[in-house]
């Protein structure tokens, strides 16, 4: 089909609605008014990866675009579901957050969270003080084989496993699982609303694109510093689906996500840093390369350390 003749980009995106969301929307449509622009907002990444997939599958129209954590777009290019494109804009981004089927438009985070209501005092220092005041009804977390909502913290704990050593991690694990596990949720932001609501005193792991929302409505919670639970960060990313690389609204869409315009109003939504090399340095934000999370070969472990979780007692 001719590049000129659909002016339609269909995006569907794990972002959720947020503010800065819309405005980094509508700055787009503005800039480019002739062109339709449906999106498709949801706040969990698993169920877009369904919606695409189920699409294809009964020969209906479905996404151009995808944007959502880095580990979905990692999955997506393993089913050969991803186009590819290289955005003349690229030049202007690192190396480590860009390839053929996807670019990283964002750095995100996860870290633990404590309510600062509940958890007054000298906080926890390590682990195992967690674990000693707060192990019984204290302690919640995203769950780690069952979520339906989105796999963040299941990947986080794959690349503690790097990150710690097997011997840190295997004993960590043991200290939550069985009888002493955390009380798990389906999706972070529920999580983060129990804490926020008083029925557990910390959140082991939250995203921060949750974590910022809930800052925002004035929710008392705060991060939490434990050396075995650091903060570890990942990308915000972007693929144009298979079959919209050679049109052009989708590639104005990718273009304009990563131009000095698109970054600055990215950067509005509270939790995410624009991945912008200028803008990026500008943050302060430091990246250290071994807290990256997921490597491609942790998305593709997922199954079998889903299966590790659960034998060791995890939901």
């Amino acid at each position: 089909m001719p590049l000129d003749k659909v002016k339609r980009t269909t995006v569907y995106a794990a972002l959720g609605l947020r503010k800065g969301v819309s405005e980094l929307l509508w700055s787009y449509r503005k800039k480019y008014s002739m062109e339709e622009f449906p999106a498709y907002l949801d706040d969990h990444p698993l169920p877009i990866l369904t919606r695409v997939e189920q699409e294809i599958k009964n020969g209906m129209k479905t996404a151009d675009i995808v944007i959502a954590p880095h580990y979905l777009l990692l999955m997506m290019k393993k089913r050969g579901l991803l186009g590819s494109y290289r955005s003349p804009e690229l030049s202007a981004h690192p190396s480590w957050a860009q390839n053929s089927s996807w670019v990283g438009i964002g750095v995100t985070t996860m870290f633990p969270s404590y309510n600062t209501s509940l958890a007054r005092g000298k906080l926890p220092g390590d682990f195992d003080d967690l674990i000693r005041r707060y192990s019984k009804g204290g302690l919640a977390s995203q769950a780690f084989t069952t979520s339906s909502a989105g796999n963040l913290t299941t990947l986080y704990f794959a690349a503690l496993r790097r990150v710690l050593g097997e011997r840190a991690w295997s004993s960590m694990i043991d200290k939550i699982s069985g009888e002493k596990q955390p009380k798990t949720y389906d999706c972070i932001d529920h999580l983060l609303q129990a804490v926020a609501r008083g029925d557990h005193s910390v959140a082991i792991t939250v995203y921060s694109l949750a974590y910022e929302r809930m800052r925002e409505e004035k929710a008392p919670i705060a991060q939490l510093v434990i050396p075995e639970l650091p903060v570890l960060w990942t990308l915000t990313s972007a693929g144009l689906v298979k079959g919209a690389e050679d049109r052009l609204p989708p590639r104005h869409f990718i273009d304009f996500l990563l131009s000095r315009e698109g970054q600055r109003k990215l950067g509005r939504i509270r939790g995410i840093t624009p991945s912008r090399s200028d803008l990026l340095q500008r943050s302060g934000l430091k990246l250290d390369p071994s807290r990256f999370f997921p490597l491609t070969k942790e998305v593709d472990q997922m199954p079998s350390l889903t299966k590790k979780l659960a034998q060791m007692g995890l939901k």
